[in-house]
Parts: C-alpha cells; sequence; structure tokens
C-alpha cells in the first residue's frame, strides 16, 4: 500500500528519468528567455519536457517490450548532458547566460512552492492510497492490461480480446505500466502516482 515514503520514492523516479531529457532538450534549443530563468522556476519546463519525451520513448519501445529496467536507460543520458554542456558552454554559452542565483526572490518562491505542492500531493496519496474510483475502474484496467502483456497490444487482451485499444491507452497508461514493474506497485497505484507528478507541476508552471 502507498504511503508517504512510497509515494516520494515513486514520484522522485518519475522525475529522475524525465529530468535529464528535460534539461537537454533545454541545451540543445537554447531559448534565451527560459534559460535565464532561475533554477525552480525551469523546472517545471524541465521535468514537463522529460516527461513528454519518455512517454514518447516509451510509447514506441512498448510496441516491443515494456520493462521496468527501460527506467534505467537515463543513466546512460547523464554523461551525455555532461559532455553537452561543457561543449555548448565552450563555444556558445558566452552569449547565453544560464542563470545560476539560487538566492533570487523568484527562485526562492518558486522553490517554496514546489515544496509545499510535492509535499501536499504526496500526503494526499498516502491517505487516500488509491484513486478515485473511476480512474481505478478505467485507468487502473488498462495499465494492468498493459503489465499482463509486458507489450503495447491492439486489442484489450486478454480482457476483451476483440476491442480495440487505440485510443483508449495511451501514454499516460504506458508511463504507469513502466512505473508499476519497476517499482512493484499495483497498477492503480501507478495510476495514482503518475498523475500526482503530473499535477504537482501545474502550480510551477502557472507560476
Amino acid at each position: 500500500m502507498l504511503n508517504e515514503v512510497s509515494a516520494i520514492i515513486n514520484i522522485s523516479l518519475l522525475y529522475f528519468f524525465a529530468f535529464p531529457l528535460g534539461y537537454l532538450i533545454l541545451l540543445w534549443a537554447r531559448p534565451k528567455i527560459v534559460l535565464q530563468l532561475p533554477f525552480f522556476v525551469r523546472l517545471p519546463i524541465y521535468l514537463t519536457l522529460g516527461l513528454l519525451t519518455s512517454v514518447t520513448l516509451l510509447a514506441v519501445i512498448s510496441l516491443v517490450k515494456i520493462s521496468g529496467y527501460i527506467f534505467f536507460i537515463t543513466l546512460f543520458s547523464v554523461p551525455l548532458i555532461l559532455y553537452y554542456h561543457i561543449k555548448l558552454k565552450s563555444k556558445s554559452m558566452s552569449k547565453i547566460k544560464i542563470s545560476s542565483n539560487f538566492m533570487s526572490s523568484d527562485n526562492v518562491i518558486a522553490a517554496f512552492l514546489f515544496l509545499i505542492t510535492f509535499l501536499h500531493f504526496v500526503i494526499v496519496i498516502a491517505i487516500f492510497k488509491w484513486p478515485p474510483p473511476g480512474d481505478i475502474f478505467n485507468h487502473g484496467l488498462f495499465v494492468s492490461i498493459l503489465v499482463y502483456n509486458q507489450k503495447m497490444t491492439f486489442t484489450l487482451t486478454p480482457y476483451a480480446p476483440s476491442v480495440p485499444s487505440i485510443p483508449m491507452i495511451s501514454g499516460l497508461h504506458i508511463l504507469a505500466a513502466t512505473l508499476s514493474m519497476l517499482s512493484g506497485i499495483f497498477p492503480g497505484e501507478a495510476v495514482f502516482i503518475v498523475g500526482g507528478a503530473i499535477v504537482i507541476l501545474i502550480p510551477l508552471m502557472i507560476y
């Protein structure tokens, strides 16, 4: 059953997978106005881009296999990010200054907002332990089907072999299935964790 510790660990796993991807994308795109923002103001952009990219990658890979160990592929991106960051900084970073002022008021407010929102939804997940019934019967079912088949199928086998799975099964379910297989939590719990990880970013994105 989900508790505060397991919620923190599983949400952190998603962010750990998403952050390097989002970081690399922004370094590649080099949007000046974004890179000059304080770190904690940029953080939800990193994580959102990373989650979107990871969902796309997992959706393609899921046609062959869904495995929790795919998460660990992100470890190979860390040296690449460091190399790309050093190379980019030496060539053109003089033109685009990345903000590193952690004590600015905007950064402190964004960090406080992130911490409060993160802890709030961790507590909500720990208290309720399961998502609302509608999410359990729908999203939980689709994630369970993916976990059972260990790949993306074009029907709802074994639940309903004659019913097409598209567009009912989406990237959200593939991400939740991957998390479920990685951490060993139930599919319904994985849906709750993924939903919480996404909702946590909304206040910061608005800010």
